[in-house]
């Protein structure tokens, strides 16, 4: 069956034209469509070496468009063009270079199991509604650099086998890339994702988020075969105000965060954070691009190298945002004791990258998700609880030498003072009462165990100093051992 069309001289497969076939024309888009294809005959005459496609600038009108199985043999170029309503390339294949830079897609754009053979271009290109990239094979490099998603992004199941490029790209909506992957070089500069981006089950190869901002919750449960960036990124706010977690999330229900839940980084691969502040001239502050907003729930976290970063703080500490938002969304579902493991692998982190002071803080973090377990098996659990919750009054889990130091300083005194107001007896002056420096003698010797007597004083001074130079004794230990 012959084409329809005046001019066109193919044959028609399965109601399709050998280009494109356009639905419910009015007559003035029917002329048009016509005198086009009278152009594209007369081109291909004059130069049958011409490219099979090559519809740049042209507008589509709108109706639905299908280049649905269509097979372009030589270069495809749509550049600029403009497609006012809904285009299928549905399983369309493309042996030479496709190119979409500056085109605009008013509808739906759908590409599902679309193959790419040669370079794919999607510059600057405008996707108003829906864009379908679910299960393309893009064999070679391509690039969606400035490229506009105002609605959904969808790259389900997409095979990226060359480098793939989104710099400068915008994501109005939501972003899937689940089960999607990336062989070579996958590069989000400067994206940004107004939405949620999910990457849950991806396979990158190499990957960098440079100057990223990321507004919505998400989700990079992905493998990672060699080396991820993440490089000055701005992880769901711009923090340059206070990385207090207890501050920012008062009051804030559902919270949107970025999670590895999931995350697998292969041996001999690398997850990087270089979060370094820097100055903003146009504020004139420093802008603190804290990774507050990060979760490594259920993350092994062997292989993740935190070169450069503040961590959200609590209580004067170093501190992850489940021990704040435990039992509230999204970590309604998250225990005490996944969040104590969560403070456990940090610290393991930090312990091996020798940042001592980090690894302290997630220590005091991991101790205090303990003790809230306890707390939930209620009275069974109340000796180790005491004990913990003295441990931590006295020196925070022996992470600090100056509270048992401040402790021992007090101690001292009160029993100097106390002896004096009992007036009791001098061992030097007999039948005269304690001087201030006997006092002071006595105390000190009585604290440190040097001294072994009936009096009471003494015997409360040195049962109060146990615990004290216990912890001290503790927290000195660590502090060496972490120094040698």
């Amino acid at each position: 069956m012959q084409c329809k069309y005046p001019g066109c001289g193919r044959e028609e497969k399965r109601d399709q034209c050998c280009i494109f076939h356009l639905r419910n024309k009015t007559a003035e888009e029917a002329a048009e469509f016509y005198r086009e294809l009278v152009q594209y005959k007369k081109r291909k005459e004059e130069d049958p070496s011409a490219r099979c496609v090559d519809l740049e600038g042209f507008f589509f009108p709108g109706h639905e468009c299908i280049f649905r199985d269509e097979h372009f043999k030589k270069d495809a170029l749509f550049d600029d063009a403009t497609f006012g309503g809904d285009v299928s390339f549905d399983s369309a294949t493309f042996d030479k270079e496709a190119s979409f830079a500056g085109a605009m897609f008013s509808g739906r754009a759908s590409f599902v199991g679309a193959t790419f053979s040669g370079g794919a271009w999607f510059d600057d290109t405008i996707f108003s509604g829906y864009a379908f990239f679910n299960s393309v094979l893009f064999s070679t490099d391509a690039t969606f650099d400035s490229a506009t998603f105002t609605r959904e992004a969808l790259f389900l199941g997409a095979a990226f086998d060359g480098d793939a490029s989104f710099r400068d790209a915008t994501f109005g909506g939501d972003a899937f890339f689940e089960h999607a992957t990336f062989s070579r070089h996958a590069s989000f500069v400067d994206v940004t994702f107004g939405k949620d981006a999910m990457f849950f089950d991806v396979t990158f190869k190499n990957l960098l988020f440079h100057k990223a901002v990321l507004l919505g919750n998400v989700r990079l449960g992905a493998r990672f075969d060699g080396i991820a960036v993440f490089e000055k990124v701005v992880f769901q706010r711009d923090t340059i105000e206070s990385s207090d977690l207890a501050t920012a999330t008062r009051g804030n229900i559902g919270l949107s965060v970025t999670s590895f839940d999931g995350a697998y980084v292969s041996e001999g691969a690398e997850v990087r954070f270089i979060q370094q502040r820097e100055y903003n001239a146009s504020l004139d502050v420093e802008r603190n691009l804290g990774i507050d907003r990060v979760s490594f729930l259920n993350v092994d976290l062997e292989r993740f190298n935190f070169q450069q970063v503040e961590w959200g703080t609590l209580h004067g500490r170093r501190a992850v945002i489940e021990e704040v938002l435990m039992g509230r969304p999204p970590f309604e579902d998250v225990t005490p004791e996944q969040v104590r493991q969560i403070c456990a692998r940090l610290r393991a982190n930090q312990e091996k990258a020798l940042r001592y002071a980090e690894a302290g803080d997630f220590f005091i973090g991991e101790m205090d998700m303990r003790r809230r377990w306890l707390r939930e098996r209620g009275w069974r659990a109340f000796p180790e609880r005491f004990l913990l919750s003295l441990f931590s009054g006295l020196s925070r889990y022996g992470e600090s030498i100056s509270r048992p130091a401040l402790a021992t300083v007090i101690i001292v005194f009160v029993l100097v003072g106390l002896r004096l107001v009992l007036r009791e007896p001098s061992e030097w002056h007999p039948y005269q009462p304690l001087s201030v420096e006997e006092s002071l003698v006595r105390s000190v010797a009585s604290f440190f165990q040097l001294r072994t007597t009936t009096l009471w004083t003494d015997i409360l001074e040195r049962l109060v100093s146990i615990p004290i130079l216990g912890v001290l004794f503790i927290a000195l230990r660590r502090k060496l051992e972490r120094r040698s």
